[in-house]
């Protein structure tokens, strides 16, 4: 096994780069709408402050074929997204959602 070098690992993380986890944008999908809509809606997007990026998990469920009670998935359960906006002086973000 090779020892850690710093400078092989400096060369890595400037060739490929690392995950940057602020870069995101927050795309909001609603149903057809007019010009002035879909313009209320790529401007919401600059307004998002934070995101928080739902998980998601099993859901399971006791099940004995053979020997003990076993955990069997059934489905996958996702949590909520949550994200705030900073709302304009008149609030038509609030109005929006």
């Amino acid at each position: 096994m090779a020892s850690f070098d710093i400078d092989s690992f400096a060369s890595n993380v400037s060739k490929q780069g690392v995950l940057i986890p602020n870069r995101y944008v927050l795309e909001i999908v609603s149903p057809p709408a007019g010009v002035a809509e879909v313009d209320a809606i790529r401007q919401l997007a600059f307004r998002v402050n934070t995101v928080e990026l739902p998980g998601k998990s099993l859901s399971t469920t006791e099940v004995k074929y053979y020997g003990p009670f076993r955990k069997s998935p059934y489905a996958m359960t996702y949590e909520d997204l949550n994200f705030t906006v900073m709302l304009s002086d008149d609030a038509r973000e609030r109005n929006f959602f």
